[in-house]
């Protein structure tokens, strides 16, 4: 690909667009969490390293996972983000808006990556046009009050594509003085950062030697070159060898729990998978009216524009095939935040698509048809913009009030569990991350009568929403547990079960 020198006016319009971005970023985060407590157990590892006591929480954090008869998570995650948290925590303490801030810095940090994968393939305005979209995307921005490790995972895998990508095509100024022993290990430091963040980002690895693989084919009869593609793919597993070997020195482990949530390879679940992540790509559209619509458009000129593009698009396509692959055998149903990586190339495809499609016309009509493509873009970036700042307005209008733990229900349980517990009484709770999270109790979750009998710990009971994963308030009379109520408030029971 040639190369393409940015012009001052690209870099002031995309200065703007990530401005605007962090502005609306800053506006849409809310003093508490909803009632996914990934962000705690996240939260703790933190805590752990801040304090020093990582073997501590390995411990104490099997208890929940393994004492819980239905999987909440690894016994420990990936120590990337975490790490990320412990400097803010080091800090702030337990401030929830420091804490989403990293997130905030990597997902400005994404974009700008963004743009330079999208500049090197797309003229300045289709770039800034399609940047401009996940800019103020609500679903993008939205997920930045959450403290998870999808943000740092999404720019660190777009790092990972974009430096893949400059040394397969060798077209990029930015890389050319590293064309050398040091660009392989480059790439193999940055697959460790992915997957030192998320575990899934060791799919990189075999996209970067799966597209080693066929170089060698291809050079079969140039052993010269064939020398290069060895030596370089040496480098690049001993670059990441070292980096991983070094992490599992240094910190305790814990996310190999990562594999009991793997599917087995049987056709329902795969069935299954597919169906479910299929559907998925379309919600990239629901700021649209029609979404169901644009997307099925979409889909087409996506399959066009992997055709067009699938000669210089290896490493996206290598990437987008091998995640696609892992999420068939994923059991559980994550939401749009797996996919984040997969949006971005799904855009550019169906974009590319549409462009490829529009050479196909006459050239009578070519000029509306390009009209027409971008007005649909402008659309979607219009209607992203304007979602994203009705969801900021309503945000500050509730004063960035949250319903969920750490609410003024939620606290009040809370004090009641720390003042009148022992330090090694155990909690019976929906989300018992969060709970050991607040009150420093060990804490496990049941759904079941069955498992309720010959345990002797608090039972906090959720009177809110029914669908938690816990006994219900009506059912638990009928459990014959030895039990008396010891707190109450609009949103939670307490009680005390003896053997």
């Amino acid at each position: 690909m040639p190369v393409k020198v940015m012009k001052k006016s690209e870099y002031f319009i995309l200065a703007v667009i990530l401005g605007l971005s962090a502005v609306l970023g800053l506006l849409l985060l809310t003093k508490g969490q909803d009632w996914g407590d990934d962000f705690a157990a996240y939260i703790m590892q933190a805590q752990s390293i801040v304090k020093g006591n990582e073997q501590s929480f390995i411990e104490r954090n099997a208890f929940t996972i393994n004492s819980t008869d239905f999987i909440l998570g690894p016994v420990a995650y990936p120590w990337g983000y975490p790490l990320i948290l412990a400097s803010v925590y080091a800090v702030t303490g337990l401030n929830l808006i420091a804490l989403k801030l990293p997130d905030l810095v990597f997902f400005i940090a994404f974009l700008f990556v963004l743009f330079r994968f999208y500049r090197k393939r797309l003229s300045s305005t289709e770039s800034l046009l399609l940047v401009g979209i996940f800019a103020f995307h609500p679903q993008f921005l939205g997920f930045l009050d959450e403290i998870l490790s999808d943000v740092p995972y999404l720019f660190f895998s777009f790092l990972a594509l974009l430096v893949m990508d400059a040394y397969f095509t060798n077209g990029d100024r930015h890389w050319k003085n590293i064309r050398s022993n040091l660009f392989p290990a480059v790439i193999g430091a940055v697959v460790f950062a992915v997957s030192f963040v998320r575990s899934i980002g060791l799919i990189l690895l075999p996209t970067f030697l799966a597209i080693q693989a066929f170089e060698f084919w291809r050079a079969r009869r140039d052993s010269s070159d064939r020398n290069r593609i060895i030596r370089d793919s040496l480098i690049f597993c001993l670059s990441f060898g070292l980096l991983w070997l070094a992490s599992i020195l240094i910190l305790p482990r814990g996310q190999e729990s990562y594999l009991a949530e793997l599917g087995s390879p049987t056709l329902e679940p795969i069935k299954t998978n597919s169906i479910y992540y299929f559907g998925l790509f379309g919600h990239f559209l629901d700021p649209l009216i029609y979404w169901q619509v644009a997307y099925w458009i979409l889909l087409i000129f996506g399959c066009i524009g992997i055709w067009a593009t699938h000669r210089r698009e290896q490493v996206s396509l290598v990437y987008f095939g091998f995640s696609i692959l892992v999420f068939l055998f994923w059991p559980p149903e994550q939401g749009v935040r797996f996919i984040f990586p997969l949006l971005p190339l799904f855009v550019y495809f169906s974009f590319s698509g549409m462009k490829a499609a529009a050479l196909r016309i006459t050239a009578q009509y070519r000029k509306a048809v390009t009209v027409l493509i971008y007005a649909f873009w402008s659309i979607l970036l219009i209607a992203c913009l304007f979602g994203s700042v009705m969801l900021a307005s309503a945000n500050l209008q509730n004063d960035r009030n949250l319903s969920g733990p750490f609410d003024s229900y939620s606290i009040a349980a809370y004090q009641f569990i720390i003042n009148n517990t022992a330090a090694n009484d155990v909690i019976i709770f929906f989300k018992p991350r969060v709970m050991r999270l607040m009150t420093n109790r060990d804490s496990l979750a049941i759904d079941n009568c069955k498992q309720l009998h010959n345990k002797e710990a608090y039972i906090v009971i959720d009177k809110i929403v029914e669908t938690r994963r816990q006994v219900s308030e009506e059912a638990i009379p009928q459990c014959n547990l030895k039990i008396k109520q010891v707190f109450e408030n609009p949103a939670f029971i307490i009680y005390q079960a003896k053997k």
